[in-house]
């Protein structure tokens, strides 16, 4: 592909090798990293992040939910340079005393007491002030955090830089995680034209992103053309329905799909009776509302990054680990994603190279004269330039400099 995309104009006009390769690019489709809930286990998704980027393979799409809200945050906030040098835990704990006693309070599950105050000190420790459409302009990363309503009859949403470029992140993740009956729902804020915070849908009020939408692939699909998907999975419930690699829980597994279907189905006529008797039953109403939709979704993707963790006692999931175990969870990330990283980088080579060959014909040094192309109707799907290549498209525009501008490094998908 590359061979094709640097061969001379005489040879290939460079407006049919323009339309080829957005159209392929389209077609082929992109890949995406989901980031599931898990609690504590959140820790999980940082050692998979840090060896994705190890290697040159983190997908521009990525989502979040729940605890995978917060790591995605970070991701739509810091570049590649900065992720590498960054210490998640280090910072957190970095913030004060007050700031650590919330966080071993965060871990423990202590929600009476919680307040949304005590949520945004944890998430100001750990992500910067930017809403999503800043957030996309520093780093180029297409980063969905789900969050779910907190009244019944309502849809769950999906926030990024289409759908809410002025929503702050921070809001987003701290809605994400503030699981039902633990921590108190949240209310969006968004920047306005004055660039001042302001209540974003105030009306509404918002909860765990897990609940209702844990992986959101349809949605990633219809927004950014996405059709594989790598899943970092470390919900201690959903695991359990996984598909397994080994025949020798083929039983086994199939013992526990039987019984998804048939818990199903008797959700189906608990909701029903929810339904017609929920004004004499809200809370019956909103519990069976939430139980099928955690147990009506979909929890694998194409490559499922599976980290190992044991649960001998329940109590271990709002336990208060310590800083040395919260770096074996963020280790044990990097493990498990090692021995799928071969899988990633098969799986992604084409679309990679797509990205980067249409990255070049942008912003790079196949880039042609302004006027002597238009682009295709499929470049419509394409994301818009981040900051930095704004600033060099217009440092770099022939109409000042009089010459085409010269090779510059890209970047991979």
């Amino acid at each position: 592909m590359r061979l094709l995309a640097e061969l001379p104009q005489d040879v290939i006009p460079t407006q049919q090798k323009l339309d080829f390769f957005y159209r392929s690019n389209v077609c082929y489709g992109r890949s995406a990293l989901m980031l599931s809930g898990g609690g504590v286990f959140g820790f999980l998704h940082l050692g998979v992040v840090t060896e994705l980027l190890r290697h040159g393979l983190l997908p521009r799409v990525i989502s979040g939910s729940s605890a995978g809200s917060v790591v995605a945050a970070a991701l739509a906030a810091y570049t590649d340079e900065e992720m590498a040098s960054l210490d998640l835990i280090g910072l957190m704990e970095s913030g004060g005393a007050d700031t650590r006693g919330l966080i071993r309070q965060w871990l423990s599950g202590a929600g009476s007491r919680f307040t949304a105050d005590d949520v945004e000190k944890l998430i100001e420790a750990t992500i910067p002030d930017l809403t999503f459409g800043e957030a996309y302009a520093k780093t180029g990363r297409q980063v969905s955090i789900t969050v779910a309503p907190a009244e019944p009859h309502q849809r769950s949403r999906l926030l990024n830089a289409v759908s809410s470029p002025n929503v702050f992140l921070r809001s987003a993740a701290m809605a994400s995680c503030a699981i039902p009956g633990v921590f108190p729902a949240v209310m969006l804020k968004a920047k306005n034209e004055r660039g001042e915070a302001q209540p974003y849908l105030p009306a509404r009020r918002w909860v765990d992103g897990s609940v209702a939408d844990d992986l959101p692939a349809k949605r990633l699909s219809r927004l950014f053309s996405t059709n594989h998907y790598i899943v970092s999975m470390v919900n201690p419930i959903a695991r359990t329905f996984l598909p397994r690699d080994d025949k020798a829980r083929t039983v086994r597994q199939a013992a526990l799909s039987l019984g998804m279907g048939i818990g199903r189905e008797m959700l189906n006529f608990y909701r029903g009776v929810a339904k017609k008797y929920g004004d004499n039953w809200p809370r019956f109403n909103m519990m069976m509302h939430s139980v099928h939709a955690l147990l009506d979704q979909e929890y694998s993707g194409d490559i499922n990054i599976v980290p190992r963790f044991r649960i001998q006692n329940p109590l271990n999931l709002i336990s208060q680990p310590s800083e040395e175990e919260l770096r074996l969870l963020v280790k044990e990330g990097e493990r498990a994603t090692y021995s799928r990283i071969e899988p990633v980088r098969r799986c992604t080579q084409i679309s990679r190279t797509l990205e980067e060959i249409l990255h070049r014909f942008e912003y790079g040094d196949l880039r042609p004269a302004p006027g002597t192309y238009r682009r295709p109707k499929s470049s419509r799907r394409r994301p818009p330039p981040t900051a930095s290549q704004l600033k060099a498209l217009k440092a770099d525009s022939p109409t000042k400099s009089g010459k085409v501008p010269k090779s510059r490094s890209s970047r991979a998908a």
